[in-house]
């Protein structure tokens, strides 16, 4: 099945690719075997280099279970891909990490692509009030950075 779908994109050494899949027991679902050929044509077609030799470089966690290595060789593919993107991405998340609390949540877009932020505050008891906005005002530098990042994209330090 493997091959059919990349050969149905005209990837270059198909066979050998699902062989990369099957040495590393690579898991890929079927929402996650189309994303994996999508990425294979863009990237086939985006560069003078074929997929496979970009494939074969990549080194994945054998500790992991097939399905979550199949997970982290979409990731890996995609950073490759739109490095930027991805450093933007993981330095919005780490901010996240840095104000989220068991009262306080972050919604974003995936892409980080317009539309909003948004923060969410669970409210139990009228104590919970003073404790929420008391950690939004510490956390609000850290909060006008995540908003610098999602308002330009790219991150600079």
């Amino acid at each position: 099945m493997i091959i059919e779908f990349l050969e149905s994109k005209r990837i270059i050494k198909s066979r050998e690719i699902a062989g990369y899949l099957e040495k590393n027991e690579v898991y890929l679902t079927h929402s996650m075997l189309k994303k994996f050929t999508e990425l294979a044509y863009e990237l086939e077609n985006s560069t003078d280099e074929n997929f496979y030799e970009k494939l074969s470089e990549i080194k994945l966690d054998m500790k992991k279970s097939k399905k979550d290595r199949g997970a982290e060789l979409i990731e890996k593919i995609e950073r490759m891909k739109m490095p930027v993107y991805f450093d933007t991405l993981r330095e919005f998340e780490k901010r996240i990490r840095k104000i989220k609390n068991s009262q306080i949540s972050v919604k974003y877009p995936r892409e980080l692509e317009g539309g909003e932020i948004l923060l969410e505050i669970k409210l139990k008891d009228h104590r919970d009030v003073k404790k929420s906005l008391d950690s939004l005002d510490k956390n609000r530098e850290i909060i006008e950075e995540m908003m610098r990042i999602f308002e330009n994209g790219i991150w600079e330090e």
